[in-house]
């Protein structure tokens, strides 16, 4: 019984994350990879010894990881990961909460993404002397880089990339956009950091998307 090359029979480094990865993968995404070894990458020993047949064939099993995943990733604006979290600043009942939100499904090297920072006393606005937001996207997958408004993070398994905006004499603060991301990602995640300061007492929290 034929047996999936990446499984078996190769195990250095460069297959190993690889394998970790596709093991992230539905059943129907490992059965596509075994298909793909069955029908064009069963390849003579003696040919996998060399650097340039073992390079095709990371980029093909990644060409599947890749068109899996893209399935359910799916673009649908109707669905969102969405979080928050709150403290009182100092010595007041004015409550500093930080906002996140995100997609639950990308495609197309795009996503929607906001953060804010809001103030609140009894559940009504409250205007402080200063409120910031600072807005984190992050990136995770096999060599991605995450990008926002020209700003891009480095490239790796992670890649993050943050801007802020300070709001005064407001219960506001709030951020917006549309990222973008290439290379074989699985997730993004947006992270948001709320700082209030009111008659001399700050305060600071923060929270992840998901």
């Amino acid at each position: 019984m034929r047996r999936l090359i990446l499984l078996d029979n190769f195990r250095p480094p460069e297959y190993r994350f690889l394998y970790e990865f596709t093991g992230l993968l539905s059943p129907n995404a490992m059965a596509s990879a075994k298909l793909l070894h069955e029908e064009g990458v069963h390849l003579p020993s003696h040919q996998m010894k060399g650097t340039s047949m073992k390079r095709k064939l990371l980029v093909a099993m990644a060409s599947v990881a890749l068109t899996v995943v893209s399935i359910p990733l799916l673009a649908s604006p109707a669905q969102a990961f969405s979080n928050h979290s709150e403290v009182y600043l100092p010595s007041t009942n004015i409550r500093l909460q930080a906002n996140a939100w995100s997609p639950t499904r990308i495609s197309g090297g795009r996503f929607d993404w906001a953060t804010s920072s809001k103030a609140t006393v009894n559940g009504g606005r409250k205007a402080i002397q200063s409120i910031k937001n600072t807005a984190t996207l992050r990136a995770e997958g096999i060599n991605v880089t995450v990008s926002n408004s020209g700003a891009s993070g480095g490239t790796g398994l992670s890649s993050s990339t943050s801007l802020s905006w300070t709001n005064t004499n407001s219960w506001i603060s709030d951020l917006s956009g549309r990222g973008g991301y290439t290379g074989l990602v699985y997730r993004v995640t947006v992270n948001s950091a709320a700082f209030g300061v009111h008659q001399g007492v700050k305060k600071s929290v923060d929270v992840w998307s998901w």
